[in-house]
């Protein structure tokens, strides 16, 4: 079983979009064979190239420095950021929407795991399918084993400080009742970015978006981990398809 890997079922249907450049997909589009600009002001071009944006922003790690990271915080016994780094690349979601994480979204009160979970992103309002596979399973069990007062409705991400903050959560309930209770505060946005860098920081690589840092690096955050969802299942989906 692969850390960084992504499982996926039933892939080859529903990957249609593979299909659409199919007879196109040999031929090599690196440099179109145009004259894109016959006729038109060669220092015009030269203005406009120079005057495209050049940050492209965040990078996206590789499957190999994904698992080393991991590695590393588990050999560290940094189990809460190897967790969180792990429910990242397999979910895929914001960091809000991975700090608002609650224990009962993903274990029963029997204690065991659901299969997937419905969870609504906070800025946009639409609802993820999450499919909690078992990588997520064993980081989340893992983490959990470590937090002696971990309840049923608490955060599954919280601060890690001596005087944590309570807040006011609300559950909407199937009969259409609200319930609210207090709990511990979720991991803010500023310290799950914070670990997040931590962790590739620690491994050894330079990051070019931290003070702590300097000269040329990889610009790594959690944003970061969404764009190695994106890409791991695009490989997956591709790999797929090839194998039938």
């Amino acid at each position: 079983m692969s850390i960084g890997g992504i499982i996926m079922t039933n892939a080859v249907e529903k990957c249609n979009v593979l299909d659409f450049f199919e007879e196109e997909s040999t031929k090599d589009y690196t440099t179109l064979p145009l004259n894109l600009t016959d006729g038109i002001d060669l220092n015009l071009v030269e203005d406009i190239e120079d005057s495209l944006p050049k940050s492209k922003g965040c990078d996206c790690p590789s499957r190999d420095e994904i698992e080393e990271v991991i590695e590393h915080l588990i050999a560290n016994g940094k189990i809460k950021q190897a967790c969180l780094l792990t429910v990242h690349i397999h979910f895929g979601l914001r960091n809000s929407d991975v700090g608002s994480l609650r224990v009962f979204e993903l274990i029963k009160a029997d204690g065991t795991f659901r299969d997937t979970v419905q969870k609504q992103e906070k800025k946009t309002g639409k609802f993820n399918n999450l499919v909690i596979n078992e990588t997520v399973r064993i980081a989340v069990a893992t983490y959990l084993k470590t937090c002696k007062d971990k309840k049923y409705t608490d955060y599954i991400f919280t601060s890690d400080s001596n005087h944590k903050k309570l807040v006011k959560a609300t559950i909407q309930l199937s009969d259409g009742k609200v319930h609210e209770y207090e709990t511990f505060a979720p991991l803010s946005r500023m310290s799950e970015e914070r670990y997040i860098k931590n962790s590739f920081i620690e491994c050894g690589y330079n990051l070019s978006n931290d003070k702590r840092c300097s000269g040329e690096g990889s610009k790594y955050s959690t944003h970061s981990l969404r764009k190695y969802y994106c890409l791991d299942f695009t490989n997956t989906a591709t790999r797929l398809k090839a194998e039938g």
